[in-house]
């Protein structure tokens, strides 16, 4: 099951002249990139990437970008997972930006039952050339309340 499961102090121009800050830049690039999990698209999911990127999932496997692009090709066409995020905070400095949140993946099982996982992701963000890449995903199972 692949999650999400999330740079730089440099700020761009928004629409409208307004600086459009490095946090802002980058929760805007992490929608895109839920938004490849969800539609199964490997060359969004590409684009997304940084070049060494490698995602922990909570039972502590791990995924390569080539490997996260392969498996969105395969299952290119099939229902996507949904994902949302909350509880988001952004930590920038030294030309990168974290992001440290909770992620909630909602699905249906084989037996079209309903189902939910919420973990906590710390996604590490780049600037590759002009565009904000991730580098690292880290997962774990949140605590249940």
């Amino acid at each position: 099951m692949l999650l999400l499961a999330l740079v730089a102090c440099h700020a761009d121009p928004a629409p409208g002249g307004a600086a459009r800050s490095a946090g802002a830049e980058v929760r805007a690039r992490e929608r895109a990139w839920l938004d490849a999990y969800e539609q199964r698209d490997p060359e969004v999911m590409a684009d997304m990437l940084a070049s060494g990127f490698l995602i922990t999932f909570p039972d502590g496997g791990q995924m390569t970008r080539s490997k996260v692009i392969e498996s969105t090709r395969r299952r290119a066409g099939m229902p996507g997972p949904r994902f949302a995020t909350r509880g988001t905070v952004e930590l920038e400095r030294d030309g990168l930006v974290i992001l440290v949140g909770q992620v909630i993946q909602t699905w249906t099982d084989d037996e079209g039952a309903p189902r939910r996982e919420v973990s906590t992701y710390t996604d590490t963000w780049v600037r590759e050339g002009s565009t904000w890449r991730v580098l690292a995903s880290h997962l774990s199972r949140a605590p249940t309340r």
